[in-house]
């Protein structure tokens, strides 16, 4: 786990001799710590980094106190631990990714096998239909040669059918 030093590097840390105020910008911070501008302002969100709102040329923008000052501070720990706590965060979050990816290649193969399942009921039910369709409807008896020939009924089969 990378953590964020604290000491004060002799030639990489910005100076205070350009700034009246004595306070680093946003780029500093950021550069100074090895971190995005982003998370320079979300560190001062939270209050990790201590530093406030001044009247800039686009707006409102964050002034930090440089490091090397606020080392005594109580705050300097939570640095730390607001950054083990975001890499944490940001390993579960890759973590969940990757099981939502797993469960939606699970759902296409599901949804791939149950469109396939319901084709074959279709083609079940359709040859069920005509089977019984065709069971249903008793066969037609045909005429012989011999029920052409006109016979008293007591002498023709019950199932025969009237010579016309």
């Amino acid at each position: 786990m990378r953590q964020i030093s604290l000491e004060l590097p002799s030639s990489s840390a910005p100076t205070d001799a350009g700034h009246v105020d004595g306070y680093w910008t946003t780029a500093e911070a950021a550069n100074f710590l090895g971190k995005s501008e982003r998370t320079i302002r979300r560190l001062l969100q939270t209050g990790a980094i201590i530093g406030h709102k001044v009247a800039g040329p686009n707006g409102l923008m964050w002034k930090v106190q440089p490091v090397e000052t606020t080392t005594n501070s109580t705050n300097s720990g939570a640095v730390d631990e607001l950054i083990a706590e975001y890499r944490a965060k940001e390993d579960q979050i890759a973590k969940l990714n990757e099981k939502v990816q797993q469960l939606e290649e699970a759902l296409a193969k599901t949804s791939a096998l149950h469109a396939k399942a319901l084709q074959k009921l279709g083609e079940y039910e359709e040859k069920q239909a005509a089977a019984s369709a065709a069971s249903a409807a008793p066969p037609e008896v045909k005429a012989s040669w011999w029920q052409s020939l006109k016979l008293p009924a007591l002498c023709r089969p019950a199932n025969a059918t009237e010579p016309t």
